[in-house]
């Protein structure tokens, strides 16, 4: 039977390749587009809000608390108190920056043309000093909003007294204009406090007084006073081979050894050693660490010679008595 025996009996089958009928329905050509070539440009693929913010960075931050810890680690302890302080700050200021956000959203402000005065007002109620703006009015910069909220996080952390800080950088009006003198929030306040002078008269100025002259004293003599004598100086102890030292170890405490050697070496700090002997052990001590000196006692006549050394001059002596007159002499011009 053929192929073509069995498709003629089964008509009711259908016909044609479906797979090929249905192919612009559900897999469509398309030309896609080069997504390496496109980085390349500066395309992104996610464009969401970079993590950068101000007015400190978090990759700021972070490599300050990375470079306090290291230098932590290696010793450096005032540069890691340095790098620790400045990200304290920092943080200070990324916490101040969110709460500032915050308020805007409630009271309906706009960050992109904020006013300095409300934004004074921002910082007085979270209880953060207004110096930074203290010459500054119209409408602020981002930039110049960073600045001022880096500046209130570093003026509350110095201690009370210090010097006040410069203040915000470009302390002029969003037209461009400088401030005028005494617009500032702190100085309308004091005028607020004060009140106007009064119209036409103008304040006292302050006389001067003149300092009575002080009246020159006489100063009393120094009494002489006799110089202490100097105390002489005591000569260090030079030990020689065989004699008794008592010297200070390195925990502080006295020992007692006997002089093996006069080295020639010296320490690591230039101090000249000795070596000495004690209960079978060789060491070496720095000189200067020697407190007293027993010498030797001197080998006395009377004393009993060596059995050894007895025993070889014996041995000599009777080599020499064995020797003839002609030996002796000849010995005699030798010696």
């Amino acid at each position: 039977m053929k192929i073509y025996d069995i498709v003629s009996e089964n008509k009711d089958l259908p016909k044609g390749n479906p797979v090929a009928k249905n192919l612009n329905k559900f897999n469509k050509p398309a030309t896609h587009t080069d997504r390496k070539k496109a980085m390349k440009k500066g395309e992104r693929k996610h464009k969401g809000t970079p993590i950068d913010e101000a007015p400190v960075g978090v990759l700021k931050q972070m490599g300050r608390k990375l470079g306090a810890k290291a230098a932590g680690a290696v010793g450096m302890k005032g540069t890691a108190a340095g790098l620790s302080g400045a990200a304290k700050t920092g943080d200070v200021a990324r916490d101040l920056n969110v709460a500032l956000k915050g308020y805007a959203g409630e009271t309906g402000l706009n960050l992109k043309q904020l006013d300095a005065q409300d934004l004074a007002a921002f910082l007085k109620s979270k209880g953060f000093p207004t110096t930074p703006l203290a010459n500054v009015t119209g409408a602020l910069t981002p930039k110049q909003i960073d600045q001022a909220l880096l500046q209130a996080a570093q003026e509350k952390a110095k201690a009370s007294g210090a010097k006040a800080g410069s203040g915000v950088a470009g302390s002029t009006a969003a037209s461009g204009k400088p401030a005028p003198a005494g617009g500032g929030i702190t100085q309308k306040a004091l005028d607020a406090t004060s009140g106007p002078a009064p119209a036409g008269k103008a304040a006292p100025a302050a006389e001067p007084q003149a300092k009575p002259a002080a009246e020159p004293q006489a100063k009393p003599a120094a009494e002489p006073q006799a110089k202490p004598a100097a105390k002489p100086v005591s000569a260090a102890p030079t030990p020689k081979v065989g004699d008794t030292v008592t010297y200070v170890n390195a925990k502080g405490q006295k020992k007692q050894a006997q002089v093996n050697k006069i080295l020639t070496t010296k320490d690591a700090q230039g101090d000249p050693q000795i070596q000495l002997t004690a209960n079978g052990a060789e060491f070496a001590v720095d000189k200067k660490a020697i407190q007293s000196v027993e010498p030797a006692a001197a080998p006395s006549a009377d004393a009993a010679p060596d059995p050894a050394i007895a025993k070889q001059i014996q041995t000599v002596q009777a080599e020499i008595k064995k020797l003839n007159a002609k030996q002796k002499q000849e010995l005699v011009g030798m010696i």
